[in-house]
Protein backbone atom coordinates (compact mmCIF):
# COMPACT_ATOMS: atom_id res chain seq x y z
CA UNK A 1 0.00 0.00 0.00
CA UNK A 2 1.37 3.42 -0.72
CA UNK A 3 0.01 6.99 -0.71
CA UNK A 4 -1.79 8.80 -3.26
CA UNK A 5 -0.37 9.33 -6.85
CA UNK A 6 1.46 12.35 -6.85
CA UNK A 7 3.13 11.89 -3.89
CA UNK A 8 6.41 10.80 -2.05
CA UNK A 9 4.80 7.68 -1.74
CA UNK A 10 6.06 5.32 1.42
CA UNK A 11 6.99 1.78 1.00
CA UNK A 12 5.46 -1.02 3.19
CA UNK A 13 6.44 -1.72 6.46
CA UNK A 14 5.08 -4.56 7.36
CA UNK A 15 4.52 -7.33 4.29
CA UNK A 16 2.63 -9.22 5.69
CA UNK A 17 0.11 -6.93 7.62
CA UNK A 18 -1.12 -4.33 5.32
CA UNK A 19 -3.59 -2.82 8.33
CA UNK A 20 -0.16 -1.39 9.55
CA UNK A 21 0.48 0.45 6.31
CA UNK A 22 -3.51 1.86 6.40
CA UNK A 23 -3.61 5.80 7.33
CA UNK A 24 -3.92 9.26 5.78
CA UNK A 25 -2.11 10.09 2.61
CA UNK A 26 1.01 12.32 3.31
CA UNK A 27 -1.47 14.89 0.98
CA UNK A 28 -4.06 14.73 3.70
CA UNK A 29 -5.27 18.20 4.55
CA UNK A 30 -8.53 18.31 5.59
CA UNK A 31 -9.23 22.27 5.88
CA UNK A 32 -7.72 25.38 3.33
CA UNK A 33 -9.03 28.93 3.61
CA UNK A 34 -8.01 31.47 1.46
CA UNK A 35 -9.42 35.47 0.64
CA UNK A 36 -8.17 37.46 -1.89
CA UNK A 37 -9.63 40.37 -2.41
CA UNK A 38 -9.24 43.96 -4.47
CA UNK A 39 -10.23 47.47 -3.01
CA UNK A 40 -10.00 50.75 -5.13
CA UNK A 41 -11.46 52.82 -3.36
CA UNK A 42 -13.50 55.71 -5.53
CA UNK A 43 -13.51 58.92 -3.05
CA UNK A 44 -13.11 61.48 -4.84
CA UNK A 45 -10.71 64.50 -4.01
CA UNK A 46 -9.46 62.40 -0.73
CA UNK A 47 -6.16 60.55 0.09
CA UNK A 48 -7.88 57.02 -0.97
CA UNK A 49 -8.51 58.48 -4.11
CA UNK A 50 -6.71 56.30 -6.98
CA UNK A 51 -4.96 53.22 -4.30
CA UNK A 52 -5.42 50.01 -4.99
CA UNK A 53 -5.53 47.63 -2.20
CA UNK A 54 -5.30 44.01 -2.73
CA UNK A 55 -4.81 41.48 0.61
CA UNK A 56 -4.43 37.61 0.40
CA UNK A 57 -5.16 35.64 3.60
CA UNK A 58 -4.36 32.01 3.55
CA UNK A 59 -4.94 29.41 6.40
CA UNK A 60 -5.04 25.76 6.53
CA UNK A 61 -4.77 22.79 8.60
CA UNK A 62 -1.92 20.25 8.88
CA UNK A 63 -0.59 17.78 6.89
CA UNK A 64 -0.10 14.45 8.77
CA UNK A 65 3.84 13.06 9.77
CA UNK A 66 4.43 9.56 9.97
CA UNK A 67 6.26 8.98 13.48
CA UNK A 68 9.75 6.96 13.15
CA UNK A 69 11.17 4.98 15.93
CA UNK A 70 15.20 6.24 14.78
CA UNK A 71 16.28 2.70 15.06
CA UNK A 72 15.90 -0.56 12.87
CA UNK A 73 13.35 -2.46 14.38
CA UNK A 74 12.59 -4.87 11.85
CA UNK A 75 16.04 -5.82 10.57
CA UNK A 76 15.64 -4.66 7.02
CA UNK A 77 19.64 -1.98 8.04
CA UNK A 78 16.88 0.66 7.55
CA UNK A 79 16.25 3.03 10.69
CA UNK A 80 13.17 4.20 9.57
CA UNK A 81 10.64 2.17 11.27
CA UNK A 82 7.61 3.15 12.77
CA UNK A 83 7.27 2.50 16.45
CA UNK A 84 5.32 -0.55 17.69
CA UNK A 85 1.14 -0.03 17.44
CA UNK A 86 1.49 3.49 14.92
CA UNK A 87 -0.08 4.00 12.03
CA UNK A 88 1.05 5.65 8.50
CA UNK A 89 0.61 9.28 9.37
CA UNK A 90 -1.31 9.37 12.49
CA UNK A 91 0.10 12.84 13.87
CA UNK A 92 -0.48 16.04 12.70
CA UNK A 93 2.00 18.34 11.42
CA UNK A 94 1.88 22.23 11.47
CA UNK A 95 -0.67 24.23 10.17
CA UNK A 96 -0.17 26.85 7.64
CA UNK A 97 -1.21 31.22 7.60
CA UNK A 98 0.11 33.95 5.88
CA UNK A 99 -1.13 37.52 5.14
CA UNK A 100 0.41 38.99 1.58
CA UNK A 101 -0.57 42.14 0.99
CA UNK A 102 -0.16 44.40 -2.15
CA UNK A 103 -1.00 48.45 -2.35
CA UNK A 104 0.06 50.31 -5.49
CA UNK A 105 -1.31 54.24 -6.96
CA UNK A 106 -1.14 55.23 -10.15
CA UNK A 107 -0.23 58.79 -10.99
CA UNK A 108 -1.23 60.12 -14.09
CA UNK A 109 0.49 63.33 -16.28
CA UNK A 110 0.61 64.42 -19.20
CA UNK A 111 -2.39 63.04 -20.59
CA UNK A 112 -1.49 59.47 -21.53
CA UNK A 113 1.34 58.78 -19.49
CA UNK A 114 1.56 57.53 -16.00
CA UNK A 115 3.73 56.17 -12.70
CA UNK A 116 2.55 53.48 -10.70
CA UNK A 117 3.98 53.06 -7.35
CA UNK A 118 3.75 49.39 -6.12
CA UNK A 119 4.33 47.67 -2.39
CA UNK A 120 4.02 44.35 -1.64
CA UNK A 121 4.39 42.24 1.37
CA UNK A 122 4.53 38.10 1.05
CA UNK A 123 4.02 36.82 5.01
CA UNK A 124 3.36 40.24 6.35
CA UNK A 125 3.30 38.96 9.85
CA UNK A 126 6.35 36.45 9.58
CA UNK A 127 4.64 33.26 10.50
CA UNK A 128 7.09 30.64 11.18
CA UNK A 129 5.64 27.95 8.86
CA UNK A 130 6.50 24.11 8.59
CA UNK A 131 7.44 23.22 4.66
CA UNK A 132 4.92 20.66 4.07
CA UNK A 133 3.66 19.79 0.96
CA UNK A 134 1.31 17.63 -0.58
CA UNK A 135 4.58 15.32 -0.12
CA UNK A 136 4.29 15.44 3.05
CA UNK A 137 6.57 17.00 6.42
CA UNK A 138 8.81 14.30 5.53
CA UNK A 139 12.30 17.03 6.20
CA UNK A 140 10.60 19.95 7.39
CA UNK A 141 9.66 18.59 10.96
CA UNK A 142 12.04 15.98 13.28
CA UNK A 143 9.82 13.14 13.53
CA UNK A 144 11.76 10.62 15.81
CA UNK A 145 9.59 9.75 18.10
CA UNK A 146 12.85 9.40 20.95
CA UNK A 147 14.10 12.92 19.87
CA UNK A 148 14.68 15.65 22.26
CA UNK A 149 13.04 18.51 19.98
CA UNK A 150 10.49 16.12 18.38
CA UNK A 151 8.26 17.62 15.81
CA UNK A 152 10.65 20.59 15.86
CA UNK A 153 10.67 22.10 12.46
CA UNK A 154 13.39 22.31 10.90
CA UNK A 155 12.59 23.54 6.88
CA UNK A 156 10.50 26.83 6.87
CA UNK A 157 8.92 28.58 4.17
CA UNK A 158 9.89 32.24 3.04
CA UNK A 159 9.79 34.79 5.91
CA UNK A 160 8.65 38.18 5.66
CA UNK A 161 9.73 39.23 2.14
CA UNK A 162 8.62 43.09 1.25
CA UNK A 163 9.38 44.96 -2.16
CA UNK A 164 9.25 48.26 -3.60
CA UNK A 165 8.75 49.12 -7.05
CA UNK A 166 7.60 51.44 -9.90
CA UNK A 167 5.67 51.10 -13.32
CA UNK A 168 6.23 53.73 -16.03
CA UNK A 169 3.51 53.73 -18.99
CA UNK A 170 4.04 55.61 -22.26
Amino acid sequence: MNDSTGDTGSSVTDSTSLKRDWGPSSSDQRHRFVFQGVWQPRARKTALDGWMIAPNFTVTSAFPVTVVQGSDLNGDSVNNDRPLFRGRNDTPGYGFKEVNLRISRAFRFHGRFSLEIIGEAENLLNSLNAACTTGGCSGAVVTTVTAPDFKRITSATDSRQIQLGGRFRF
